[in-house]
């Protein structure tokens, strides 16, 4: 999404393409991580609501910590964190408009 093309020039501004490729990597592995805790741990039918709200404001401060300074690792931790949440949100919301929609 929006998220993952505005981080190339973010990261681009104050390191060099190879933190870059560390960076787009990391975020995979979350997004990977994410959808297995999904698959293993799923949620339950009655939470998904409570859950896309939880996860969305877990990406928001994610994101906010994010532009707090220019470090490397932190844009790391935070690519991981917001990717690991991307698939529950999805999946979440996927399942509620199913479910709500005639």
């Amino acid at each position: 999404g929006l998220v993952q093309v505005l981080m190339t020039p973010l990261i681009l501004g104050f390191a060099p393409p190879a933190t870059l490729g560390h960076v787009l990597t990391v975020s995979g592995l979350g997004a990977i991580a994410g959808a297995v805790v999904l698959a293993v741990a799923g949620v339950r039918d009655t939470r998904r609501a409570h859950v896309v709200l939880g996860v969305t404001l877990v990406q928001g401060v994610l994101l906010a910590c994010c532009g707090a300074r220019p470090s490397a690792r932190l844009v790391v931790g935070v690519a991981f964190g917001y990717m690991a949440t991307v698939p529950v949100s999805r999946a979440c919301r996927t399942a509620l408009w199913q479910a709500k929609t005639p």
